[in-house]
């Protein structure tokens, strides 16, 4: 009976080792109440009955949970990077928040990974109720293009690049 439970546990052990994990993939999840959280796990699977959930945009686009000029982004008010995101490496933050007229705070920007980063061109245009931001984190050291990052923050009082 102990040899049959032994070969059983091991059988089992054998398949559940097997058995396909999820990779980890950036993703950000829009809440109803306006709060739009970068992940970057393997439990995206997890979040499908929100109905907002955006994959990191390609290359030379733009996100889709951001506004433009014609369109713009109403219904973000809070931002969050959450712990998780700090092991994401994106190669481009342009419009990340351009256009979230109604954005008034970034939580957890410091887990925003930006040493692969070459293109800030307009990450934060037009978020008008943005009063404060704290940068001092970003690595910028491959970065080529800044144009219009900051453009038309009205509400802007505070800007922290120290470091």
């Amino acid at each position: 009976m102990r040899n049959h439970l032994l070969s059983l546990l091991v059988a089992l052990l054998a398949v559940t080792g097997s058995l396909p994990v999820a990779a980890q993939e950036a993703y950000a999840i829009l809440t109803p109440d306006g709060t739009l959280t970068f992940y970057y796990d393997n439990q995206r699977a997890t979040h499908q009955n929100y109905e907002h959930i955006y994959d990191m945009p390609k290359l030379g686009k733009r996100p889709t949970w951001a506004g433009d000029d014609s369109n713009p982004q109403k219904n973000i008010k809070h931002a969050v990077f959450d712990t998780s995101f700090s092991g994401y490496r994106p190669s481009s933050t342009n419009s990340w928040f351009a256009y979230c007229i109604n954005l008034q705070d970034i939580e957890g920007i410091q887990n925003l990974n930006t040493e692969n980063v070459t293109d800030m061109n307009w990450m934060f245009a037009s978020c008008y109720a943005l009063t404060s931001l704290d940068v001092s984190n970003f690595k910028t050291e491959n970065v080529t293009g800044m144009f219009a990052m900051f453009f038309v923050c009205k509400a802007l009082t505070s800007l922290d690049v120290s470091k």
